[in-house]
């Protein structure tokens, strides 16, 4: 944005630069089903804020030391917004400031965007900002982490590579420590911003090359903010996503189940292999649907004797048939035609 001398263009990467900031706070601080979103909503508003003011602080100091070129310019980042030190790390230790954060909030400009996306909660009680602050504190206690604060300081992944040629990207994480799975949803949420960004630019729409996201367990990571909207449009960009889940309701946990029905629904294509609960075994049963069956009943004797024949409907898969597949079968169901499998 500081580098570009068109006044259009420094607004629309400007913009631009608020949502990538608002997109990683939201992932980051992303509610999983609570029942009270306030706290981690805020935390997210107050990340985002120190962030802008970050920015802010370096825009100022880069125009004071009035640079003349673009080089001048690219220097003078280096030294007061360095890689090293503009990272969520930063941002957990700037949090504990308390009081000296509000202060540094409230001495800036009426304009300032920072100022203003941080104004109403730091003009709360100061036990509501104390709580904000712990919730802060808590979500981001994984930047802290040497290693990951290294980690995240540079960046080695090329997004390009994977509408441009054949590549495979693995993310793997320690199943004992949940807290590296943010770093799975935040992975997730830029690739397919990128993706889709790279896709408006194409005259279709769509990339030209298909993108794959194959999520083994899938319900165990923390909420990726606008999931069921990622997934409502993705087959239309050429992206595609495979959710690997052991029951429904880890969904419905993690989300709630307004927005599980709908992650559901724009799954075109279910593989189903084995559960021991019975809403999932049901719910599959149920979509699969009945088979018209001919029931003929038989009543009285010898002379008497009379039939009668009704139609009936009987599942096509009892939900405790499905419970009881083996491991060489499953259940495919596929847009309005359904199948078994071997």
């Amino acid at each position: 944005m500081l580098l570009s001398t068109n006044e259009q263009v420094k607004l629309e990467k400007r913009v631009a630069i608020q949502f990538d900031i608002q997109d990683l706070t939201k992932t980051v601080f992303a509610n999983d089903n609570q029942v009270e979103p306030f706290w981690n909503d805020s935390g997210a508003l107050v990340t985002e804020a120190i962030i802008l003011a970050m920015l802010e602080d370096a825009e100022v100091i880069i125009k004071n030391e009035n640079a003349i070129n673009q080089e001048q310019i690219k220097q003078l980042l280096e030294i007061h917004l360095p890689a090293t030190k503009f990272n969520l790390a930063s941002v957990t230790v700037i949090a504990t400031m308390g009081q000296d954060l509000v202060n540094w909030f409230k001495q800036r400009s009426d304009t300032s965007l920072a100022k203003i996306t941080a104004n109403q909660l730091l003009n709360g009680e100061s036990k509501t900002l104390a709580s904000i602050l712990m919730t802060m504190s808590t979500n981001l206690a994984i930047f802290k982490n040497d290693f990951i604060r290294n980690l995240t300081c540079n960046n080695d992944l090329n997004f390009s590579d994977f509408i441009t040629k054949p590549t495979a990207l693995f993310i793997v994480v320690p199943d004992e420590n949940h807290n590296f799975y943010v770093f799975i949803s935040l992975l997730i949420s830029q690739i397919y911003k990128f993706l889709t960004s790279e896709a408006s630019k194409i005259a279709s729409g769509k990339l030209d090359r298909s993108v794959y996201f194959l999520c083994n367990e899938f319900g165990n990571i923390p909420a990726i903010p606008n999931i069921e909207g990622m997934i409502t449009i993705a087959r239309s960009r050429n992206i595609f996503f495979q959710l690997i889940i052991q029951e429904l309701k880890q969904l419905e946990n993690k989300y709630n189940k307004a927005i599980a029905d709908i992650i559901f629904a724009n799954c075109s294509l279910h593989t189903f292999l084995q559960t021991m609960n019975l809403e999932t075994a049901r719910y599959y049963s149920d979509i699969i649907g009945d088979a018209t069956v001919l029931q003929i009943s038989t009543s009285g004797k010898g002379k008497s004797k009379s039939e009668s024949e009704t139609l009936k409907g009987h599942p096509l898969i009892l939900p405790s048939d499905a419970m009881r597949l083996t491991k060489n079968h499953a259940i495919v169901f596929y847009a309005k035609e359904n199948f078994a499998n071997n």
